[in-house]
């Protein structure tokens, strides 16, 4: 496998991988063998959110198609003056892939060894979810993370993977 890591510390990874990521007592292991696939992990904690502003995470090239954001949370996350909650999303969508209601536990399973994912789905508007589909970027963009707006954040640390064409 070959990778190399940007100024700002994003790690992107070329050709055969192997992750494993461990949820509760089970683990999960995921091969990333197809030819063209690359993958993109960045690691933030509590202390990079800003709250209801979205914080760019991964850069995206023009022309990528997103097959999947994963978000692994390694300690767990706490804050005070609100519900703690993330969503993941791009440039035009906060919640483009992963709302913090959709079921996916972003607004109350933000406790270390959970995962969300999505695979390659995004949403065009927030409850517009009968339109989901694979979306490419015809510019560049970034795949962001957006916390609560009322959560002062004090602990949490997690690992978003994006893998794309």
């Amino acid at each position: 496998m070959t990778s190399a890591t940007n100024a700002d510390g994003v790690t992107y990874n070329y050709g055969r991988r192997t992750v494993e990521a461990t949820s509760g007592t089970s683990t999960h292991e995921e091969e990333n063998g197809q030819a063209g696939i690359k993958s993109a992990s960045k690691t933030f904690n509590y202390s990079d959110l800003v709250a209801a502003t979205a914080v760019a995470l991964v850069d995206l090239p023009a022309g990528a198609r997103v097959l999947s954001v994963a978000l692994y949370v390694e300690e767990t996350f706490a804050g005070t003056g609100g519900t703690p909650a993330l969503e993941i999303g791009d440039g035009s969508t906060a919640a483009g892939y992963i709302t913090a209601a959709s079921g996916f536990g972003l607004a109350s399973g933000l406790v270390a060894g959970f995962t969300a994912r999505m695979n390659g789905v995004y949403s065009y508007g927030a409850t517009d979810t009968a339109a989901l589909e694979m979306k490419v970027y015809a510019s560049a963009d970034t795949i962001d993370v957006t916390a609560s707006a009322t959560t002062v954040w004090t602990a949490g640390k997690a690992v978003l993977t994006v893998n794309y064409l």
